[in-house]
């Protein structure tokens, strides 16, 4: 079935990610987003399969308006501040506090009018840092007093993989707004309960320039970050999976899913780097080579989706 589907965030690059996967497969793209445009493929505006707003989506007004007036019935919400305090944008400092509310308030309203405007298929852009990953930093008077060194103060993992069940611990204002963005959607849920929301848990969504093993191995990463990653073409599938999966498999409420390779992004051993960095976390499984961290199983049983590019390392012959 063709839905009619509203992208926010859909000049970044996710965003448009997604919008274009989306139009390939017969959609109508209605994108949204800050910066002036253009669309993310000239030839989906020409065959009339996407059209894009400047609308910041913290004008629920604007967002209602525009909905209503394409007559979407589905919603896909990737717009979002980045944990990055004191970038200027629009003339202004974001702080922390910035990321906070504007992340919560946008998650808000694309909740609000979808369940106004009878939208019952929605996704969100939650990110793997909902369960606490990112160290907070302090600010004052737009002036950074504290950051942690990378890799400093990894956080605490109870155990691995990591599933959908792990506890909540955020400390920065970017996971804490995740992480408020999926008890939002719970909410929701409660008080619609034909609606049906996917919470996308996200991880390092990698351009095509650096998606490649030696590519991805010399980055090196953070321990915090678990050395995960996932290709734009698998978030595209994963999130169009979020709202056409079958109701069979995935009924209406809300689910939280981790998206990500099942691959760490280092051409070395899992296990190796558990000892290094998280010996205290209990093992529920055997790593094999290069096995990821984080266990996707809940997205491949209620959406049928699996991450179909990864850089499998095996432990060389002696």
């Amino acid at each position: 079935m063709a839905l009619r589907i509203c992208v926010t965030g859909a000049a970044g690059q996710v965003g448009k990610v997604i919008s274009r996967a989306a139009a390939n497969k017969g959609h109508t793209v209605f994108g949204v987003d800050l910066p002036p445009g253009p669309g993310p493929d000239s030839a989906d505006s020409q065959r009339g399969s996407y059209s894009y707003q400047q609308l910041d989506v913290c004008d629920i007004g604007g967002l209602r308006r525009y909905v209503e007036d394409n007559k979407c019935d589905a919603m896909v919400h990737m717009a979002a501040v980045l944990n990055n305090p004191n970038r200027t944008i629009k003339g202004k400092e974001w702080t922390e506090s910035d990321i906070h509310t504007i992340n919560t308030t946008m998650s808000y309203n694309i909740l609000r009018v979808s369940a106004d405007l009878g939208i019952k298929r929605v996704v969100q852009a939650s990110s793997v840092n909902a369960i606490g990953m990112l160290q907070p930093v302090a600010v004052s008077h737009g002036t950074v007093l504290k950051r942690s060194p990378v890799g400093s103060d990894p956080p605490t993992f109870d155990y691995f993989p990591l599933d959908e069940k792990h506890p909540f611990r955020p400390q920065a204002a970017y996971d804490l707004s995740k992480q408020i963005c999926e008890v939002q959607a719970d909410a929701f849920a409660r008080k619609y309960p034909d609606m049906r929301i996917a919470s996308m848990r996200y991880h390092w969504v990698v351009e095509p320039s650096l998606l490649s093993a030696d590519a991805l191995h010399r980055r090196g990463g953070e321990p915090k970050d678990l050395w995960g990653y996932i290709s734009e073409a698998d978030t595209a599938a994963a999130t169009l999976l979020g709202l056409t999966a079958p109701e069979q498999t995935f009924p209406a409420g809300h689910e939280a899913f981790f998206i990500v390779a099942p691959t760490q992004h280092q051409q070395s051993s899992t296990s190796a780097l558990i000892d290094q960095w998280y010996p205290q976390s209990t093992r529920r499984k055997q790593w094999r080579g290069n096995e990821g961290l984080y266990d996707c199983s809940k997205a491949e049983k209620l959406l049928g989706w699996t991450a179909k590019v990864s850089f499998p390392w095996t432990v060389p012959s002696p």
